[in-house]
């Protein structure tokens, strides 16, 4: 199975299916383990089902910005609006 990162226009976002964010999660796992559950809490299915709700939530977030060919330039957010915009759909 291929995991493809569809360009979108005018913040039109196409959720990825449960097995193509748990293939993500797993290549992201990989590249950065420090994402992953931690070395000291307690591991097993619902540890990993749990990170994988939060991975799930964290990549919906984001696909909910919204992509621009070209950056935003009369009345552009800055980072933290976009911070708090993400902190609010999670």
């Amino acid at each position: 199975m291929t995991v493809r990162i569809i360009h979108t226009h005018h913040h039109a976002f196409r959720t990825p299916t449960g097995d193509e964010l748990r293939q993500l999660l797993a290549i992201v796992s990989r590249a950065y383990p420090q994402l992953g559950p931690g070395r000291y809490e307690a591991s097993g299915e619902r540890q990993i089902e749990e990170n994988f709700s939060a991975f799930r939530a964290a990549f919906y977030a984001v696909g909910q910005l919204g992509r621009r060919d070209t950056p935003e330039t009369k009345d552009a957010h800055g980072a933290m609006w976009w911070l708090d915009f993400c902190k609010q759909l999670l």
